[in-house]
């Protein structure tokens, strides 16, 4: 006989959806509601927790569980300590694919794991130390997701994670290895952006994830880079020319930023709604890849064919 229970907290999400279990993607449900909630958090929950992390869930917006039907998914793992390092995975997927609705901040400060294999009794923790903060550098922001934010973050998590998995992605593959993708490294540095704290430093990590992407020399790099980046993702002649100059200005910020200057204060002002409009432009990015074949087939191609790609959007 298995069972195994799992559960952390997503802190600064707040969830404006009735109650219910939203699933996110398979293990990976969050759990709304106060009666729905208090069914998870048992004696033995309280008992190994201790008693301020008990109150800290109890009184949380929201708990991300495993349901009791997920058990086969631990099937290979002989203890509760492997499998929560691997949910913890899966719960850090979760986490860094959720941008892909709203700007964010969550966090999973602690995850538990009540394990009965075969007769023996365990329970252990586990943490992220890694946070995301909003474009602006917050790391203490509550974002409101609603019905519809919770199943379109399902959906998108799901639609990506699927196609990384078809294009060969292994959380065991170096982000430096010739095996990696664009896309690949693209996301990487996105998370990289993610993570800090200065919005200068997401905007120079964001133009490396569009060098990953579109890039295939080291010349006129501004230049070539912002007029890629328009005939990408560019749906009319006027918003080409605006994706060119915006993407112009924000490697102003990062070439300050790379060659170790000082950013004046207009600028530096200007640095989080820059911020904010680069992520937004990296998830325009991504949706195309996912939806549209001819896109994918750009970035995932070699360097010879992203060059005609680019030669042929300048003359026809």
């Amino acid at each position: 006989m298995r069972e195994v229970s799992l559960i952390t907290t997503f802190r600064w999400l707040k969830v404006t959806a009735p109650s219910g279990v939203y699933q996110i993607m398979p293990t990976v449900n969050v759990v709304v509601g106060r009666e729905l909630i208090d069914e998870y958090l048992n004696s033995g929950f309280r008992k190994y927790a201790g008693e301020i992390e008990y109150q800290h869930f109890k009184n949380a917006n929201n708990i991300v569980v495993s349901n009791p039907g997920d058990v086969g998914y631990w099937d290979q793992f002989s203890n509760g300590e492997e499998i929560l390092h691997c949910w913890m995975v899966w719960v850090d997927w979760v986490l860094q694919d959720s941008w892909l609705v709203k700007d964010n901040c969550f966090i999973s400060e602690v995850a538990y794991c009540r394990s009965n294999l075969n007769g023996v009794l365990g329970w252990c923790s586990n943490s992220l130390y890694a946070q995301a903060s909003i474009s602006d550098g917050d790391r203490q922001c509550s974002i409101e997701f609603s019905e519809g934010d919770m199943r379109e973050w399902g959906e998108r998590l799901n639609t990506l994670r699927m196609h990384l998995d078809e294009k060969g992605y292994s959380v065991f593959t170096p982000i430096v290895s010739n095996k990696a993708t664009r896309v690949d490294r693209f996301l990487n540095f996105i998370q990289i952006a993610r993570r800090s704290s200065v919005p200068a430093m997401k905007i120079s990590q964001m133009c490396s994830a569009l060098e990953s992407l579109f890039s295939t020399s080291t010349t006129e790099l501004t230049h070539r880079l912002s007029e890629r980046v328009a005939f990408f993702i560019g749906e009319s002649s006027e918003d080409k020319e605006l994706i060119y100059q915006f993407m112009k200005k924000v490697y102003a910020v990062r070439s300050q930023v790379t060659h170790g200057s000082h950013i004046n204060n207009a600028v530096a002002e200007s640095t989080p709604e820059l911020s904010l409009k680069m992520l937004e432009l990296l998830r325009r990015i991504v949706f195309k890849i996912l939806e549209d074949d001819s896109s994918s087939d750009v970035v995932y191609g070699d360097n010879e064919f992203i060059e005609s790609h680019f030669r042929r959007c300048l003359f026809f």
